[in-house]
């Protein structure tokens, strides 16, 4: 049986685990010693129905006083964001408290803001590694944060810290999601060198943010990375990065995306990335002269775009660029690529690939071939399901530079008759002719060491392999 205290704190029977916090519960409470761990969702409740799923915190409780016994205080630091004092024992072998500021034993993780000073300018000690979730979260007092050694922020750790107008983090090597989300005082940022990824929704309504230093480091900027930055009009990637993951909706009703200059003929250009195509683009598309890299989802759904030009100097392809393009049937791939992403074309309409160098024959501009794909010979990475339920392709030619088909590659490309291999692949992985009803025949190359799973299941008119 669970036993009930007099404030309708919940534990277990053998009291050692809190089981559910009363939701609309106000003031001061201290958890008797004993009690181990604390239930994953004892201190908050769900509410509405259908959708997302969206819960209520403990918002009343103001105090909590833990016991040595307590191991993980995590999920309240998360669900009571009005705390403004934990009372904890010197003797505690798990947290202790210091400046008002809430660490593990050893000071490595900082796990709570709790200071009351007004404008407050707070310099996190040397031996804190990281920043825990919600550590600053609607602390309206913090106007400066200087993380020093800090190499961690955890999710939603500074989220509506609405007064915070300067964040020092030269050491730092991982944001989590949403960590400055509603930062809406924060004017400029430096990212670290050796910062990787900028995780989604990192600085969603940072509405002041003008500035943005990117390192050489890094990688990918994900989805609403920047979202409502409405006063962020530019930013600099640095010459030396060649390839970044970034999402089309990273700088979604930021200022990047609502400044005309940066549009040129309804696409988005950021330097030498092409980040997002208006969904209403139709016809021929000739990507500007620079240009290195298409990235994730950028013409994903242009259903009336016909046909694309990329020019020399195009190196990535990235995931999902020209899928669900169903018109989409004629595309000029430069010598200069190298990476064509999964899912790239997926789903579109494409039927006559060939290079840009062709496009210097006026007759090759007259006359290709219908259903006839050519992949660059420059080209060393075709991602999982790149072409794959492509309807129009009858023919394909991978390129030379190729070791292995990726799972997928031609999946349920149900017009595909014959393909031609280069002497260079080893691998065949699992689906990659899944479903391609017309495909007839196939002479495998005397380099290929492995066929994955189902790779040529359902190919009903397959009559024979040649080895």
């Amino acid at each position: 049986m669970a036993y009930i205290d007099n404030f309708g704190v919940q534990y277990s029977d053998d009291c050692k685990t809190l089981v559910k916090f009363p939701i609309d519960y106000s003031g001061s409470y201290k958890i008797p010693e004993g009690v181990e761990f604390i239930e994953k969702g004892a201190f908050k409740e769900r509410y509405g129905y259908g959708g997302q799923p969206q819960y209520m915190g403990c918002d009343g409780l103001l105090s909590i006083a833990i016991p040595n016994s307590l191991m993980d205080i995590d999920t309240i630091l998360r669900c009571c964001e009005n705390l403004q004092q934990i009372v904890v024992d010197a003797s505690n072998p798990f947290y202790c408290i210091e400046n008002g500021v809430l660490f593990d034993k050893s000071k490595v993780i900082m796990k709570k803001y709790l200071r009351t000073e007004p404008q407050d300018y707070y310099v996190v000690p040397d031996s804190v590694q990281e920043i825990g979730e919600y550590a600053f979260a609607n602390k309206t007092n913090v106007v400066s944060v200087d993380l020093r050694r800090v190499k961690f922020i955890g999710e939603h750790a500074f989220e509506s810290c609405i007064n915070m107008v300067s964040i020092k983090m030269p050491e730092v090597q991982d944001i989590g999601q949403k960590a400055f989300c509603l930062c809406s005082s924060l004017s400029s940022v430096k990212l670290p060198l050796g910062l990787k990824r900028i995780n989604s929704s990192v600085f969603d309504r940072c509405t002041a943010l003008a500035s943005v230093d990117i390192p050489d480091s890094l990688l990918a900027i994900d989805n609403y990375a920047f979202y409502g930055c409405e006063n962020l009009t530019s930013i600099s990637i640095p010459e030396s990065v060649e390839y970044i993951d970034i999402s089309s909706s990273a700088f979604d009703n930021s200022g990047i995306s609502k400044t005309e200059a940066n549009w040129e003929n309804d696409v988005l250009y950021i330097g030498h990335f092409l980040v997002k195509a208006s969904r209403y683009l139709y016809g021929t598309y000739v990507v500007k002269e620079g240009t290195r890299q298409i990235c994730k989802s950028a013409f994903r759904y242009c259903t009336e775009l016909v046909s694309v030009i990329l020019p020399e100097g195009v190196v990535y392809v990235d995931n999902y660029a020209f899928s669900k393009c169903e018109q989409l049937s004629k595309v000029y791939l430069p010598g200069t690529l190298k990476v064509i992403g999964e899912d790239a074309f997926a789903g579109s309409g494409l039927a006559r690939v060939r290079s840009t160098e062709s496009l210097k024959s006026s007759s090759d501009c007259i006359y290709l071939d219908e259903g006839y794909v050519r992949i660059p010979d420059g080209v060393v990475t075709i991602g999982d399901g790149a072409f794959s339920n492509c309807l129009g392709i009858r023919s394909i030619v991978f390129s030379k530079g190729m070791n292995k088909l990726s799972d997928r590659v031609c999946f349920g490309c149900k017009s595909l008759q014959s393909v031609y291999l280069s002497s260079t692949i080893e691998s065949i992985g699992d689906s990659v002719f899944y479903g391609c009803s017309a495909l007839r025949d196939i002479k495998l190359p005397d380099s290929l060491l492995t066929i994955g799973n189902n790779a040529f299941e359902n190919c009903s008119s397959l009559k024979s392999i040649t080895l």
